[in-house]
């Protein structure tokens, strides 16, 4: 399976939105004391239901796909080409929601959409402290301490 990267913004912004919105406590990629985020099976994120009907998993999934959207034209806006504003926020949130509501789908097959969609520019400059860090910049210890924390180390 495959694991996030952190020189692509995608991967850097659905793992943010996943961690951010306690869908998911894994760290970026896989340690030996546990997996990575973009191995994750969606049935495995806190919002999947299995019990629920399909119904609802597609509701849930809506909202969630649509929070995701906010979130990524909210914080990458400088970030990413103009291609896609010629999709209207349902088309968006129907392609999300198209891969939250299927349980074999990973975090990693959620990050590709969201970089088909957002086709972003600068790949090796997905947040700040992983740009410096891919970049050989130095990191303050509170920024490296906050990284590690979090699984990006």
């Amino acid at each position: 399976m495959a694991e996030l990267d952190r020189s692509k913004q995608a991967d850097v912004s659905a793992f943010m939105f996943m961690r951010v919105n306690g869908q998911s406590i894994r760290p970026f990629v896989s340690t030996d004391a546990s997996p990575g985020m973009g191995t994750q099976k969606m049935s495995d994120l806190t919002y999947f239901n299995s019990a629920g009907s399909q119904d609802m998993l597609k509701a849930v999934a809506a909202q969630i796909a649509h929070m995701l959207m906010v979130y990524i034209n909210t914080y990458y806006t400088q970030q990413r080409e103009s291609a896609f504003e010629d999709k209207t926020v349902p088309q968006i949130v129907r392609v999300f929601a198209d891969v939250l509501v299927d349980p074999g789908k990973t975090v990693h097959d959620l990050a590709s959409t969201v970089d088909k969609v957002f086709r972003y520019k600068n790949e090796g400059s997905a947040a700040v402290p992983v740009a410096a860090m891919t970049a050989d910049q130095p990191l303050s210890a509170a920024v490296k301490k906050r990284l590690e924390r979090i699984g990006i180390n």
